[in-house]
């Protein structure tokens, strides 16, 4: 039963992999800290890498593609650069 639940969730996962998704989820990801295993910071300093103009979408696209939340061939430069937008929102908003 352990085997069926772990292809289950292997499965789950590539399918999110192959979904699109927006450039507010990807930033909402980044924004949660979910992509701190790509080297990609949480909340404040993610917010503080954002203002300095140290971070770019183009990265954080990267990471959540690695990490697995969205397909390669969907970080467009729009894509990216929305990204960006939706990131400084969140970090204006302050919304966790």
């Amino acid at each position: 039963m352990k085997i069926f639940w772990s292809v289950v969730l292997m499965l789950s996962a590539t399918a999110l992999a192959q979904a699109p998704v927006s450039p507010y989820q990807i930033a909402y990801i980044a924004f949660q800290g979910l992509l701190k295993g790509q080297g990609i910071p949480g909340y404040g300093p993610l917010c503080q890498r954002l203002a300095e103009k140290k971070i770019t979408g183009l990265e954080i696209s990267n990471a959540a593609t690695i990490a697995g939340f969205m397909p390669q061939d969907q970080a467009t430069a729009e894509f990216n650069a929305q990204v960006e937008v939706q990131l400084g929102i969140l970090c204006k908003d302050g919304t966790r």
